[in-house]
């Protein structure tokens, strides 16, 4: 018999990637942070996905290359970066980043169950001009449910964050009777903004289905914070669906 420990262990870790210049410091140092996540999952609890694909199609865009990875064996529940360095020495059109993190992990607890099964929902659309409503369809499923809906956005610093959408201020019932289907929202509109500025944005709803009523969800959370937050609640209780999207402004390029 194998027993997963689920208690949070803290590594203290350092890694670096070389990138060219068709990626800028930024967004380099940015994929050595996710990668150094992944790294500390695999290593205390082994590996676990799930993966979905995204088809961005518009006029002047086909794009079959979006992959939306879940992993569902653990999840990072704190990053606490110590040190970063650029080295931009050895060749005028490559740079190496460095960091250093204490990065906190913690084991997702339980197995899936059969009989709560993954969840069907679309949006309208997949790709907005920004002040166009959204809605989300959900299907019905064969057992009572409890729903919670989050936007993942990323800020113009590389920073994911996690905003709730449902439940809010205009509709708290997260209880769905089995066999109903879902059109949120019902009775208000759900209006797309772009953040910070940005022309264009590629952000996610993740939906979330639970057997028994779940914690609260904060208003706004760090990516660890609600990653947290959903590690709390076993597999076998609950199901998520990620659906990403695109919002572009009237001047925006698609």
């Amino acid at each position: 018999m194998l027993i997963m420990n689920t208690s949070a262990i803290e590594y203290n870790n350092t890694k670096t990637m070389a990138f060219d210049s068709h990626r800028s410091i930024n967004e380099g140092c940015l994929l050595v942070e996710r990668q150094m996540k992944k790294e500390a999952i695999v290593q205390k609890c082994g590996t676990d996905f799930q993966a979905s694909s995204l088809r961005i199609k518009s006029e002047t865009e086909d794009s079959l290359s979006k992959m939306y990875l879940e992993m569902l064996s653990g999840y990072v529940i704190g990053f606490d970066k110590t040190q970063t360095t650029l080295d931009t020495s050895q060749d005028a059109n490559k740079f190496e980043c460095t960091i250093s993190a204490k990065i906190e992990v913690k084991c997702q607890s339980g197995a899936r169950d059969a009989k709560h099964r993954p969840i069907s929902a679309k949006l309208n659309k997949m790709i907005y001009i920004e002040g166009e409503n959204m809605v989300i369809n959900i299907d019905s499923a064969s057992h009572d449910r409890h729903i919670s809906i989050v936007q993942i956005i990323t800020r113009s610093n590389g920073k994911k964050e996690v905003w709730r959408v449902f439940p809010n201020g205009h509709d708290n019932n997260q209880f769905v009777p089995a066999n109903k289907a879902i059109k949120f929202p019902a009775g208000y509109d759900l209006m797309t903004k772009l953040i910070d500025g940005a022309q264009v944005s590629e952000e996610s709803l993740m939906i979330i289905t639970t057997i028994d009523a779940p914690a609260p969800i904060k208003d706004k959370s760090s990516f660890e914070e609600f990653y947290s937050w959903l590690a709390k609640i076993n597999l076998k209780n609950r199901r998520e669906v990620i659906l990403p999207y695109k919002i572009i402004n009237t001047g925006g390029k698609i």
